[in-house]
């Protein structure tokens, strides 16, 4: 069982559209059944595309870089020490708004699954499912 992951643990899963996400497979790796942690980058200037999730709860901790974050209607500029909560259904999507890449923790209860990730227009004002 692992214990300790380190940036190079994670397996990238990499989007030009925005950037990076690195997936630790805590839930298989340490044997955690309700949680999952990824490290997400935004690349400079990029946006990640507005989306849901029907079953996951998430939250973002920024690490570095300056962002805006997009959730519902609000728009916050967030940066180092920014702890976002996402409850499931609630569309959101995080600009770089910096000249570094914005590097941020991503936990989310239960274990990220791709197939729960909907995408929405990112200008779309439609109401998420309940």
């Amino acid at each position: 069982m692992t214990y300790i992951f380190r940036p190079e643990d994670g397996r990238e899963l990499r989007d030009e559209r925005y950037g990076s996400v690195f997936i630790f497979d805590v839930s298989e790796r340490a044997r955690l059944k309700n949680l999952d942690v990824a490290l997400a980058v935004v690349d400079v200037k990029k946006r990640s595309p507005r989306h849901y999730h029907c079953q996951t709860e998430e939250v973002y901790h920024i690490l570095e870089g300056q962002g805006r974050m997009y959730i519902e209607a609000e728009v916050e500029e967030v940066g180092p020490g920014t702890t976002i909560v996402i409850p499931r259904n609630t569309k959101h999507s995080l600009e770089n708004t910096g000249a570094i890449p914005l590097r941020f923790l991503v936990v989310s209860s239960p274990p990220y699954d791709y197939n729960d990730d909907h995408e929405v227009d990112n200008s779309s004002s439609d109401e998420t499912p309940a």
